[in-house]
C-alpha cells in the first residue's frame, strides 16, 4: 500500500478538520478516497502544539464499507500527548480487516490556542 499523507499547516482553536485519506495541504476536504489493500495500517500523528496550549489534538479514524456511507462513531482515536510548545509524534496500528476505506479527522480541542502544524500519515504494514 502506498503511503498516504494528510498535512495541515495549522488548526485554529477548537476546530475540526475532516478529510478523506489523501486530503490536500491546508486540511481542505476532498473526495479522493484510498481503498485499503492491507489488513493493518500504521497511522502516525505528528503535532506541533502552541506554546500556551492547554488541550490536545484528537486524530480520529472512521471506517466505510463502500466509501460512501461512513460510520458516525470513530473506529479508533489517537490522542498525541500534549506538550505545550513542543512537537510530539504518536503511531498506532489500525486493524482494517473487513474495512474497505478509512478516513481521518484532526480536531484541536484547545478553545484558545491554534496548533502550529499537524501531519497525519498512513502506511500499510
Amino acid at each position: 500500500m502506498a503511503r498516504v499523507l494528510l498535512r495541515v499547516q495549522s488548526i485554529a482553536a477548537s476546530t475540526a478538520v475532516p478529510s478523506t485519506v489523501g486530503a490536500a495541504v491546508g486540511g481542505a476536504s476532498t473526495t479522493q478516497q484510498i481503498p485499503l489493500t492491507t489488513e493493518k495500517v500504521a497511522v502516525t500523528a505528528y503535532v506541533e502544539y502552541g506554546v500556551s496550549a492547554t488541550a490536545g489534538v484528537d486524530v480520529k479514524v472512521y471506517a466505510s464499507a463502500d466509501g460512501v456511507a461512513w460510520d458516525t462513531v470513530p473506529y479508533q482515536t489517537i490522542s498525541p500527548a500534549l506538550t505545550a510548545g513542543q512537537p510530539v509524534q504518536q503511531t498506532a496500528q489500525v486493524d482494517c480487516q473487513g474495512i474497505a476505506f478509512i478516513a481521518v479527522t484532526a480536531n484541536n480541542k484547545d478553545a484558545v490556542v491554534a496548533t502550529r502544524a499537524i501531519v497525519v500519515s498512513i502506511s500499510g504494514l
